[in-house]
């Protein structure tokens, strides 16, 4: 049984082209609530959804960027350039998490979004780096600060 929900185009803040089961044709759409849908489509179809979210959805900008984490930026994450500004700069993602405005869970979220993963598609499960120090000890003490990598 497929579940239908409705929002507002007023509610939308950004817009992505994703890849569903590896292939370019779908949308993630996020609204100002914090929630987040994953919309498949045929391949052919994906392209005109997106350019009439852009067109009626007020919340995104006329010329097509939006904000993640603060960040304008294209809302197609396949422009390389527009992905590096997000990256670099005083107000950037990654300054933000330097400056301790971001947890590592926070950033690390915000860098597969800006790669174009979503945990809405198992096929492509956000990548979060390895954390562990110790990979020789028979048993871990997980109240021991030197068993965890410092990022």
């Amino acid at each position: 049984k497929r579940q239908c929900s409705k929002f507002n185009y007023e509610d939308i803040r950004e817009v992505h082209k994703r890849r569903y089961l590896l292939q370019p044709m779908a949308l993630e759409v996020f609204s100002g609530d914090g929630r987040n849908y994953l919309l498949a489509f045929p391949r052919k179809i994906r392209n005109k959804v997106y350019q009439r979210f852009m067109a009626f959805a007020t919340g995104i900008a006329d010329s097509a960027q939006q904000s993640v984490a603060g960040q304008k930026r294209t809302a197609n994450v396949e422009q390389g350039a527009s992905l590096l500004s997000s990256l670099i700069g005083e107000t950037s993602v990654t300054q933000r998490w330097v400056r301790g405005e971001l947890t590592n869970f926070q950033y690390l979220m915000h860098l597969n979004t800006l790669a174009g993963r979503s945990y809405n598609d198992l096929m492509q499960y956000p990548v979060f780096p390895w954390i562990l120090a110790d990979y020789e000890s028979e048993q871990l003490d997980l109240m021991d600060p030197a068993v965890f990598r410092d990022f």
